[in-house]
């Protein structure tokens, strides 16, 4: 270091002393160790099973629950049960099975759970090269939410890439094993370069069966062959949100809450009800339950409601609303009792499907004359609808009405419409951990 005085035009440079380093240069900490990865290449093909080792010499740390608890991420998929084996120096290798969907180069995560704070942490990353195959998977196990339960399935049930070894769509075969039952597929090119897949004939259960869909591509000159492209998904036919609406006053004790057919936006999942009547033409019949709330987000009353089908082919709940309290906003749980006929080598059969949703005004609800009004807090001139509880559908959790403004309360309403037994994630943790550790 120096400094610089001036005087008279003259510069003089007076050197201060050097300072001692506080290390010496260069010197590598103990974190560097982290860069000698342990995650080694794997020979792996898009649509191919995959078994083989991913990592050597890992180091478990003394937190780690049990070298049993530790799961391989790539590309979006997960191997939940890898084996690892223990090396004489402590350190395990560790071999993983998986069949990668998605070609290209990503890291890979390999996690373990810790035993002190209980959450999984990442050990090691590495990238990998899935090699290209004919078709690679655009979102390996996915999952594709809101679906009405006994319906036509009419979606893509996989989006694919093409690569350098595609060939012309007429060329492949696709085979996809549908709940338990095997169906041909169909492949469509779409306006953006990606091929979707489609299922023949493909009806969903009518209960939250809960099973893995696998779609698989062959060339049609060799159908037994390796895949061509494979894909993996879930579709959930339980309990369906179908988010938030708007409600209008149509007299002093009635209100009417409008169902769309048709998504406000085109791709969104939520904010319409198309019910399995209107998909199918089949014959059912409503039931409706609405929690009226007031503004401090509390349930206040509970009426009965009817669905009825307006003239422009859209449906609304119409129903009694409370006379003894301001209401502010509310909820709707819908049950349609479907008559399904005899259809996909199933007998005819009768099933209830149940749909859950919100409401807010657009406008304050006037009532002109409730037994004990609530007076309006000034601080506070908005309507909202307040969001449901984590053991409620997922699709009517994210999508909050569009007059919503102000956070979410959470209330009584979950214990009153919905039980948390319904979530099956509930408790799963510890079970999963006795039975791993055995």
């Amino acid at each position: 270091m120096y400094k610089n005085t001036v005087f008279n035009d003259t510069i003089e440079t007076d050197f201060l002393p050097a300072q001692p380093l506080s290390r010496p240069l260069y010197l590598l900490e103990m974190l560097e160790q982290r860069l000698l990865m342990s995650v080694v290449p794997i020979d792996a093909t898009a649509g191919v099973p995959f078994h083989g080792l991913v990592a050597v010499e890992l180091h478990l740390p003394s937190y780690a629950t049990s070298p049993k608890l530790m799961n391989v991420l790539l590309n979006g998929q997960w191997d939940y049960t890898p084996t690892a084996v223990q090396n004489p120096d402590g350190t395990y290798d560790l071999y993983a099975s998986m069949t990668p969907q998605k070609a290209g180069t990503s890291d890979m995560q390999i996690i373990f759970r810790n035993n002190d704070t209980g959450s999984w942490d990442t050990l090691e990353t590495g990238l990998e090269t899935v090699k290209d195959n004919h078709f690679s998977n655009v979102s390996p196990d996915r999952s594709i939410q809101e679906q009405i339960p006994g319906t036509q399935f009419k979606d893509p049930v996989a989006i694919f890439n093409t690569t350098a070894l595609t060939q012309s769509l007429d060329h492949y075969v696709v085979s996809i094993d549908w709940y338990g039952k095997t169906k041909t597929g169909r492949l469509v090119q779409q306006g953006d370069g990606t091929v979707a897949a489609y299922v023949n004939d493909g009806y969903l259960p009518t209960d939250d069966s809960g099973s893995q869909i696998t779609v698989t591509i062959h060339l049609a000159s060799a159908p037994d062959g390796p895949p061509a492209g494979l894909a993996t998904l879930s579709i959930d036919t339980g309990e369906v949100g179908i988010g938030g609406f708007s409600a209008t006053m149509t007299s002093d004790t009635e209100v009417r809450v409008d169902l769309p057919t048709t998504p406000p936006t085109p791709g969104v999942m939520y904010g319409f009800f198309k019910p399995a009547a209107f998909q199918e033409g089949w014959p059912s019949t409503f039931t409706v339950q609405v929690i009226w709330q007031n503004r401090t987000g509390q349930d206040a009353a509970t009426t009965v409601g009817s669905v009825v089908r307006q003239s422009n082919g859209n449906y609304a709940v119409v129903a009694p609303s409370p006379t003894d309290f301001q209401i502010s906003f509310g909820m709707v749980k819908i049950l349609e009792t479907v008559h399904r006929p005899a259809i996909d080598g199933n007998p005819a059969q009768t099933y209830t499907i149940s749909y859950v949703g919100s409401f807010g005004f657009t406008a304050p609800p006037v009532q002109t004359n409730p037994q004990n009004p609530t007076l309006p807090d000034p601080t506070q001139t908005d309507f909202y609808v307040p969001a449901m509880s984590s053991s409620e559908n997922s699709a009517a959790r994210r999508s909050p009405s569009p007059f919503a403004s102000t956070p979410a309360i959470h209330d009584s309403l979950a214990t009153d419409v919905f039980n948390k037994s319904d979530d099956p994630l509930l408790h799963r943790e510890s079970d999963d951990l006795a039975s791993l550790l055995d």
